[in-house]
């Protein structure tokens, strides 16, 4: 870098600090030129990042027969930012929205098919990720990576009746949940989730970057299907939420040979100690938006509208 390069420079930085305090005194300026004189101006690439990914979602939990398998998977597709550095570290956030869903007929088990629920969700997802690239060799054409963050995601499932009219399950409480004698079991809609997985990216051209990845969301919840602990009180449910609660927690009737009376209260509905997941297989693109070779040129790019009445 020139001596007239670090001049321009420094020039800007003061048009940034502008922008912020319009009169600063003579000891900012000076903190400012010791922090200039100690920054590093080696080359350390950052690059900003915007990304899109499509692809499938599958829901695993009681309403699905087989963990990791393509049966019954629906769309997810998203996007977001993320920041990359030269040591492969990657930070972002990003967007999903897609659909979740579960049908005891898809179920091998004769058991569970014979319980005959379903139930259908869309799913909105808002993720903070890491990632580590695992292989940075400069031959090397696929770089493997690992990735893990933290999301918040909002359900809302639904089934139909044998109408084939659309239902929300959550408001008809088929288990009792928020009723009288049910404390604490309140349905909840935004939720949290612990995403980690393995990708790989290959370069397509300077800017764009290919990646097949692979997510699976740990979840803390067993309500995402409405399929968790036992049934309630039939006459507790139908004074509170109605006939139709009542027709949709217990739907083993509509199937031929089965018992058309409901459960005394207490009998399983499902097993709470198993826990609901999500897991995501996407094709994503990834373009640069714009790179930073020095801590000088990072701040000259965010604050390059600012003004500075001082020179140096």
């Amino acid at each position: 870098m020139t001596r007239h390069d670090d001049i321009g420079v420094m020039r800007d930085i003061g048009r940034a600090v502008s922008g912020l305090v319009r009169r600063p005194p003579s000891s900012l300026r000076t903190c400012l030129l010791l922090w200039l004189a100690c920054t590093p101006f080696d080359a350390v690439v950052q690059t900003l990042w915007w990304g899109s990914a499509t692809g499938g979602v599958n829901y695993q939990g009681e309403l699905r027969g087989r963990n990791l398998t393509a049966q019954g998977g629906r769309w997810l597709s998203g996007t977001g930012l993320s920041l990359s550095t030269e040591a492969g570290f990657d930070f972002g956030i990003e967007y999903q929205r897609g659909m979740l869903s579960g049908s005891d007929a898809e179920n091998p088990k004769y058991l569970t098919r014979r319980r005959n629920l379903h139930f259908e969700t869309m799913l909105h997802e808002l993720s903070l990720t890491g990632r580590q690239t695992l292989l940075r060799h400069p031959a090397a054409t696929v770089l493997p990576y690992v990735t893990a963050g933290v999301a918040a995601f909002r359900v809302d499932p639904y089934t139909f009746d044998e109408q084939g009219k659309r239902w929300q399950l959550f408001p008809l409480s088929t288990e009792g949940q928020g009723l009288p004698g049910h404390p604490g079991r309140a349905q909840q809609r935004l939720l949290i989730a612990v995403p980690f997985g393995l990708g790989f990216e290959t370069k397509v051209s300077r800017r764009i970057r290919a990646e097949v990845e692979f997510v699976l969301r740990k979840t803390f919840t067993d309500r995402i299907d409405d399929v968790s602990g036992a049934y309630p009180d039939e006459n507790l449910l139908l004074s509170n939420k109605g006939f139709k609660a009542v027709e949709l927690s217990y739907r083993s009737d509509e199937l031929l040979y089965e018992s058309p009376y409901f459960p005394a209260e207490g009998t399983m509905r499902g097993n709470p100690a198993s826990k609901d997941a999500y897991y995501s297989l996407q094709l994503r693109i990834r373009y640069a938006v714009h790179a930073w070779y020095t801590p000088l040129e990072r701040v000259r790019y965010l604050f390059r509208d600012a003004d500075w009445p001082y020179r140096f």
